[in-house]
């Protein structure tokens, strides 16, 4: 398993994990069983099928985010050889934070 497929796996985890802890405290919080997320009319496919589609598209991301990373990486390296890669990783990690802060940021 390559990189990139690691790195969706690794999203579709996180996404699920989410999923787990938000439906889970609900169901406890207000005592309801299982089974209320179940539709009756499909016997629970839509409900497995938002599942299925919410987690391909977070693959997706988290693959589509490796390869930006590695794009990046390989291009610093290109245009600065000199610098490490402990360097470079400080450099892209800056990068995508300053994006999530600029996007986030509501003025």
């Amino acid at each position: 398993m390559n990189k990139n497929t690691k790195m969706g796996v690794l999203f579709v985890g996180i996404w699920n994990l989410f999923l787990l802890i938000l439906f889970g405290t609900y169901l406890i919080a207000t005592k309801r069983p299982f089974e209320y997320f179940i539709d009756e009319e499909t016997n629970g496919m839509i409900s497995l099928a938002f599942l299925i589609l919410w987690s391909a598209i977070w693959f997706a991301i988290g693959k589509h985010i490796s390869k930006d990373i590695e794009a990046k990486k390989h291009f610093l390296k290109e245009q600065y050889p000199l610098i490490g890669n402990e360097e470079i990783n400080k450099i892209i990690r800056n990068i995508y934070f300053l994006k999530l802060k600029a996007m986030l940021q509501m003025d």
